[in-house]
Parts: structure tokens; C-alpha cells; sequence
């Protein structure tokens, strides 16, 4: 990993300076998904992230003992906590790896659902659509 793309990942943790304190956790876990993704396209691979991720954690600790005020204390262990969610990024997304590691798609082009065999409970909205009143498209459902 070039030292310019740790750089990103702790000027992008810093940006959660920007945001209120009090964001809520799947906020600050988003946050984190984002980060690791700009990161692993930036060709880091997990321990790269994982391991400046580490290291910033122990800089941020050093900085929490010697800081001069309760402000600087929270706008430090904010920036903490957003860490934490980022090893856990990084570890979900190896266990998943791991899991289908030796799981091939298969792709039957010939296969069709008919409608009057599905449960429509089946199926989940797994991205937020607007509020307008188009209707979403078959590729923006999975099957569970």
C-alpha cells in the first residue's frame, strides 16, 4: 500500500469531524463500509486497512491522554469508534469471503420464475428508492 492512500484512509476518518457526535450507529457503520470501499479501490488490500487502521488507533489513544479538553476528548474518541467500525468492515468482509470462497453462481438463462409459485415475502427491497412513485426494477430485489 502507498503511504498516500493511508493518508486517504485517516484524512477520511478525520472528515467524521463533520458530522454530529451523536450519529447513529448505522450512520457511523456506513461511514465505514464507505471508507474501506474508496479504500480497496485504491488497491488496499484488507490488512493494509486493517493495519493503518491499527496504527491510527494508537495514535488517537496517545493523542486522548494528552488532550487539553473534554471536547478534544470526544471529537477524539468519535473518531475512535468510527475506527473500531472499520475493523469490523474489514473482518465481516473476510468471514463472507471465506464462506463463499468455493461457491460458484450458477446462471441458467433458461430458468424463470412464475409468479404464481412465488411468495411475494420472498423477496426484499435491498436498495432505498425515492420517494416518487416509479416502481423498482427486478434487479433491485433478492431473493432471501
Amino acid at each position: 500500500m502507498s503511504s498516500n492512500m493511508g493518508t486517504n484512509i485517516i484524512y477520511l476518518v478525520e472528515r467524521i469531524d463533520r458530522h454530529p457526535r451523536n450519529m447513529p450507529a448505522m450512520k457511523r457503520m456506513g461511514y465505514a463500509v464507505e471508507v474501506v470501499g474508496i479504500a480497496i479501490q485504491g488497491g488496499c488490500t484488507a490488512d493494509d486497512v486493517k493495519g493503518t487502521v491499527l496504527d491510527y488507533i494508537r495514535v488517537l489513544r496517545r493523542k486522548i491522554d494528552f488532550a487539553s479538553s473534554a471536547e478534544e476528548v470526544a471529537q477524539l474518541r468519535q473518531r475512535e469508534i468510527l475506527c473500531g467500525d472499520i475493523i469490523a468492515t474489514v473482518c465481516e468482509l473476510r468471514q463472507k469471503a471465506t464462506v463463499h470462497k468455493d461457491v460458484d453462481v450458477v446462471v441458467n438463462p433458461n430458468t424463470f420464475v412464475k409468479e404464481d409459485n412465488v411468495d411475494i415475502d420472498d423477496f426484499v427491497l435491498i436498495h432505498e428508492i425515492g420517494t416518487g412513485k416509479s416502481e423498482a426494477g427486478s434487479a433491485e430485489w433478492e431473493l432471501v
